[in-house]
């Protein structure tokens, strides 16, 4: 059984490279098979302040409840009431502020990856940030989300920008909870 799973795996990744060579693209066929499997994750992310562009840097969160297991019996329970689970990062504030209440946020990534990425709105509880989550087939909805408009710049490069105003707070930009995540705090502008 394992050798059927390695040749079908084999037979695949010589397709790929055939329709590669067929369209005149190089590819890194063993690179995308291998970033296929991790899933979709954000890259590289930057934000803009009018004037220039500022890299976000990528950290990471947990998941802590129910979701963690994400087991049907713990979802069910949570959506009656039960338990709740939430995507937690570690300290109070992030350390990238922006002043623009609807920034735009640069992402490099397919459109694939571009269309999934999320904004949520974090809480500070006990000196982490939180928000609520919801968790289910390795897919992950964030509840206190914030609809995106998404437009690709070029190929490869795409932007991100709230359809509303922010207010001041803690926001996080992520496709999984598993994965690297962009967070950011909006500062009041003091005028």
């Amino acid at each position: 059984m394992r050798s059927m799973t390695i040749r079908t795996m084999c037979v695949a990744a010589g397709m790929a490279a055939l329709v590669a060579m067929w369209h005149g693209a190089p590819r890194d066929v063993a690179a995308e098979t291998e970033a296929s499997a991790r899933g979709p994750a954000l890259e590289e992310v930057a934000w803009y302040d009018g004037s220039s562009w500022h890299p976000i840097g990528l950290s990471a969160g947990a998941v802590d409840g129910p979701g963690n297991d994400a087991s049907p019996k713990a979802r069910f329970q949570s959506r009656l009431g039960g338990p709740k689970s939430f995507f937690v990062v570690a300290g109070p504030a992030s350390e990238t502020e922006v002043s623009e209440a609807r920034p735009r946020v640069r992402v490099k990534a397919d459109g694939a990856v571009a269309r999934r990425v999320q904004l949520a709105a974090f809480e500070v509880v006990d000196e982490n940030r939180t928000t609520p989550i919801e968790t289910a087939k390795g897919l992950a909805v964030f509840k206190k989300g914030v609809a995106l408009e998404v437009r690709e710049v070029k190929e490869g490069l795409w932007e991100l920008r709230p359809k509303k105003s922010l207010q001041p707070g803690e926001y996080v930009l992520a496709i999984t909870p598993d994965g690297p995540i962009a967070t950011f705090t909006i500062v009041a502008r003091g005028y």
